[in-house]
């Protein structure tokens, strides 16, 4: 059993497929092709074997206090994922990425001054994708159906590392205004600005989403359900037949469990 159908899977390799031809025609190297392929088979692979672990360790930091109690529906199923959730997911180990050596230029005060600069940054993006290890544990957390429930509080799910989602969304920030920066300082008016931030983002998601989507589409396929019935089975779950229903503590509305703030009143959901 799997949370990917074959169709779905089938059409994630023909975006693969599409992709790589395209990127054939742009590098005219199929080198270059073979290692986008192969860096998304070596990711696949580095989230088989840690994402497991990464998500018992978030766990564990939820129920670090003594009172706390685990529950999860007695006939809990996961939902399967269509190709549109694919895709969707497969955009966040790029935006981690790409957030993560953001970061690290700012820090180390590095520059992205002239196209040479451009492309050391996007090839350094690309060979940090493998090492992207918070996304596959997030997905089985997320996934896993367990709540977390202590007395005098709301029942919750499980963290997913707010701080791991926060982080993506900041770095993106910044590396947009990166990317912004080097646009207007490496062209003459706000028209060829523009050309070249649609090229950069058209080069980056070239390289960056074929083997981003390739080992998404192999995870969710092959190890996203096993990682969860592994996760479950290690932890002492209080199986409950009721299904739970998630409100705002704040405005009482009702949330999903995957939501990290209400969408009524906006209030967080992970406190």
């Amino acid at each position: 059993m799997s949370l990917v159908t074959d169709r779905d899977f089938i059409l994630s390799l023909l975006v693969v497929a599409a992709i790589s031809l395209g990127s054939f025609y742009f590098f005219e190297d199929l080198f270059i092709v073979g290692l986008f392929i192969g860096l998304g088979l070596a990711m696949w692979i580095v989230w088989h074997l840690v994402g497991k672990g990464i998500a018992a360790l978030i766990t564990r930091r939820d129920v670090r206090r003594g009172d706390a109690r685990l529950i999860s529906p007695a006939s809990y199923e996961p939902d399967r994922l269509g190709i549109k959730e694919i895709l969707k997911l497969s955009f966040y180990p790029n935006l981690f990425s790409f957030s993560l050596l953001s970061l690290a230029y700012q820090i180390l005060g590095l520059e992205v001054g002239n196209p040479s600069e451009l492309l050391d940054f996007m090839t350094n993006a690309l060979f940090l994708l493998p090492f992207t290890i918070f996304i596959p544990a997030i997905w089985i957390v997320e996934h896993s159906g367990i709540v977390v429930v202590r007395p005098g509080e709301y029942p919750r799910p499980l963290s997913y590392l707010e701080i791991v989602g926060d982080f993506i969304d900041i770095g993106s920030m910044i590396g947009l205004a990166l990317t912004v920066a080097l646009a207007l300082r490496a062209s003459g008016s706000l028209l060829d600005a523009f050309g070249w931030i649609t090229a950069f983002l058209f080069i980056f998601f070239l390289m960056m989403f074929i083997p981003s989507l390739l080992a998404t589409a192999l995870y969710l396929r092959l190890s996203l359900l096993k990682a969860i019935q592994s996760l479950r089975e290690g932890l002492l779950l209080h199986d409950v037949d009721l299904e739970v229903e998630y409100r705002c503590p704040n405005c009482r509305a009702a949330v999903s469990l995957g939501e990290r703030f209400c969408p009524e009143c906006g209030r967080s959901l992970m406190e």
